[in-house]
């Protein structure tokens, strides 16, 4: 009775139940049941597998779209027996190390690394060598062989660096930089036979032209002759005697070109006889030649000049007045070469020069440099003002003169092009303190330009960081 009130009670439920759902549900046995359990556990199964993997799917997206985060790269590894500064920590030749475990090289290796697409630099180093390796990261590695190379050379040790990229050539001779770098060597030691024995290897490997010899640079200091469109400088001395006639002898060549001459008075203090007929002789050759002239702290030299005492016989020099003369009509000063000009005719009882108009290639640079500290007296001034700094030799230590010139150049300008055509080598204390100079000229707005850097000072520029406070271009092949 109980039983069937009971029954029949969840018979109405049920049915109720499934009504409303518009379906008419049978009474199952146990093995259907069962069925009906095992196929909605794999239909879930079937289900949270496909949402494990549309959520794999949206993370892989989303790792994708993040930024690709830099790693800090390893210091560079300094072959043994090398001499460094006492502030320039490097870790040992990685080569005489144990090898680290793949995961942990893995881990410290930086996406960035230059070695990463050798193939495509041997292709583009034809052109630019070094320059061609995009900076992206100032600091980013070099290959191995090429910083190994570029530390022995900066120590002077170059047999060492010799032996170094040869072995690399041996080992691997795909990478063209190395190669480029032994030419580079090369030239600096003026081996001309081992050039040449390279240059064959070189076509063999690369099936191209080899680099063209040019010899070891020229001694520091010697005068280059003046060519159409070259700039030539004068910087005349303190005091001007008869062997002042011997600075001209060089930019007399560039008179009948089409050259540029400058011509710095900025130091000239005195003058005899002797000294002003040599300077007047070679301002007259030049206003009638054809190269353009500058001339630079006339404005100077005319107060100095003028306060010279007197010679034994109670009169200046006629050149000193012929000259101071001269000036003064280069800087267009009438007013005063009028007032001299009677001076001058009483004195010597001749008739003065007359006041002529300055020929158009003639350019008179008058700007006072007193208010740049330093260089207000500098005989460096012209050829920083019209023909830019220039670095030149071996840079060793300290390198004084060379932070002495980029200074004077930081004076006249924010924007600064160094030429280092003649550089022929940078060591590691010179590199680090010229670092922190053009770091802190670099906060003063200063932009340094380095252009035609040899191949190895500027594989040593990049290992010290200088392209990341100063543009920095290779010489090309």
């Amino acid at each position: 009775m109980f039983s069937s009130l009971f029954g029949k009670k969840d018979r109405k439920r049920t049915e109720s139940a499934n009504s409303s759902l518009g379906r008419t549900v049978y009474p199952r046995s146990h093995a259907d049941a069962a069925l009906g359990a095992q196929a909605r556990n794999d239909l879930q199964r079937r289900h949270q597998e496909e949402v494990t993997a549309k959520i794999d799917a949206i993370e892989s997206e989303m790792v994708a779209d993040l930024p690709a985060l830099g790693i800090p790269r390893r210091p560079t590894p300094v072959p043994n027996g090398v001499a460094l500064p006492d502030d320039v920590k490097r870790e040992p030749d990685s080569r005489h190390q144990h090898a680290a475990p793949p995961d942990t090289l893995a881990m410290n290796e930086s996406p960035s690394v230059l070695t990463a697409d050798l193939e495509a630099l041997s292709t583009d180093i034809f052109h630019d060598s070094l320059a061609a390796i995009e900076i992206t990261d100032p600091g980013a590695g070099l290959p191995a062989a090429v910083e190994e190379a570029a530390i022995f050379y900066a120590n002077g040790q170059n047999n060492d660096c010799m032996r170094a990229l040869r072995d690399e050539i041996t080992h691997d001779g795909s990478v063209a930089v190395v190669w480029y770098l032994l030419f580079e060597v090369l030239q600096q030691v003026g081996d001309h036979a081992g050039f040449d024995a390279l240059a064959m290897d070189f076509v063999v490997r690369f099936e191209r032209s080899p680099p063209v010899w040019r010899g070891p640079a020229a001694p520091v200091g010697t005068a280059r002759k003046p060519a159409a469109g070259h700039s030539y400088t004068v910087a005349l001395p303190a005091s001007l005697v008869a062997r002042v006639a011997s600075d001209f002898t060089h930019a007399r060549r560039a008179l009948g070109s089409k050259a540029r001459i400058n011509v710095a008075f900025d130091a000239v203090c005195s003058s005899d006889e002797a000294g002003a007929e040599a300077v007047l002789d070679f301002l007259g050759e030049a206003l009638r030649g054809q190269a353009q002239l500058i001339l630079t702290g006339l404005g100077a030299a005319v107060d100095k000049l003028g306060q010279l005492m007197p010679t034994a016989d109670g009169m200046l020099p006629r050149a000193v007045w012929l000259l101071r003369l001269e000036l003064l009509r280069l800087l267009r000063r009438d007013s005063e070469f009028e007032d001299l000009s009677v001076e001058y005719a009483v004195a010597f009882e001749v008739s003065p020069p007359s006041f002529e108009p300055v020929p158009a290639h003639v350019i008179v640079d008058d700007r006072t440099l007193r208010r740049e500290p330093g260089i207000a007296t500098d005989p460096r001034v012209a050829e920083l003002r019209h023909q830019g700094p220039h670095l030149e030799g071996d840079l060793l230590g300290r390198a004084p003169e060379a932070v002495s010139i980029l200074e004077a150049a930081a004076a006249l300008s924010d924007h600064v092009e160094v030429d280092c055509t003649h550089l022929r080598r940078v060591d590691f204390a010179a590199a680090g303190n010229l670092l922190n100079w053009l770091v802190s000229a670099q906060a003063r707005g200063k932009h340094f330009v380095f252009t035609d850097v040899n191949q190895l000072v500027m594989a040593l520029f990049r290992i010290m960081g200088i392209p990341g406070v100063a543009e920095v271009s290779a010489r090309r092949i």
